[in-house]
């Protein structure tokens, strides 16, 4: 990656490597549509390194508590290799751990008959089911996986979700996990290194990513097959983001795509959404 983010003195950046022998050693079409979230969990597998693993494998726990008084409780330790966020009714990373993380869902018996049985034959109570994340348990590297697909009940299709959605350079998880000591607060921050975007409906597309080769440094780049091209990070928000375009007509569309076409030029610089 670091041969690859070098810019020459014409301002081109390196030549890119083949993923052509690693897909057939795989025996991966490269022709056949992948999403990048199943690729990535059907890949790490293949390589059979367990050092890999454990640099990106994370756990939480999740709970079911009684509201009774009782202190009847089930927990179960969940491991993780990446968190998917709901995106749906949330703005940014943040808000969406919040929401997975510290505001448990109540299970009510009057409420259609979904409280929780803590036994068997016991009579069902009022409950909160919910996950708490916790510093140990979090990885060394981070993945996070925007849910921006979503089933639509009315329709019977899939649909993307292409609001806005933010995320800092910086990510500190201190409020988010659950009794963290002074000596923990180190490891819940995280700096962000590479965004994959995908461009397109849901069923097609194309993705492409945006990496900060050195984190100690803020040079960014954008890799998209074999074009490669440096970046601000002003440039990774506006376009990683999303909600571009979301809201204006069709008219509008088409005023902007003619004047980006006459400013840009036709196919330069277009990024994804």
């Amino acid at each position: 990656m670091e041969a690859a983010s070098t810019q020459n003195d014409q301002g081109i950046l390196g030549r890119p490597v083949s993923t052509l022998p690693l897909c057939r050693n795989l025996g991966i079409s490269v022709y056949e549509q992948q999403d990048s979230q199943e690729f990535w969990k059907l890949l790490l597998p293949e390589l059979h390194l367990p050092s890999l693993v454990d640099l990106y494998q994370g756990a939480y726990e999740g709970y079911i508590a009684a509201l009774d008084g009782s202190g009847r409780q089930r927990k179960r330790q969940e491991t993780f290799l990446d968190l998917s966020l709901d995106i749906a009714e949330s703005s940014s990373v943040l808000e969406s751990m919040e929401k997975m993380f510290c505001e448990p869902e109540i299970l009510s018996e009057k409420e259609g008959n979904n409280g929780w049985r803590p036994e068997k034959g016991a009579d069902k109570v009022d409950a909160l089911k919910g996950s708490s994340l916790y510093a140990s348990g979090l990885p060394s590297i981070l993945q996070l996986h925007l849910m921006r697909f979503r089933y639509e009940w009315q329709t019977d299709t899939m649909s993307k979700i292409n609001d806005k959605f933010s995320f800092p350079k910086e990510l500190n998880l201190s409020s988010i996990c659950t009794d963290v000591s002074k000596d923990e607060i180190q490891h819940t921050i995280f700096d962000l290194q590479s965004i994959v975007v995908h461009k397109g409906r849901y069923g097609s597309g194309h993705y492409y990513s945006y990496v900060r080769p050195d984190i100690q440094k803020n040079k960014w780049f954008r890799f998209d097959d074999d074009r490669i091209r440096r970046v601000t990070f002003k440039e990774v928000k506006a376009d990683a983001f999303g909600g571009l375009n979301v809201n204006k007509t069709k008219d509008q569309k088409k005023k902007s795509n003619f004047w980006a076409r006459l400013i840009r030029g036709e196919g330069r610089n277009n990024y994804g959404w």
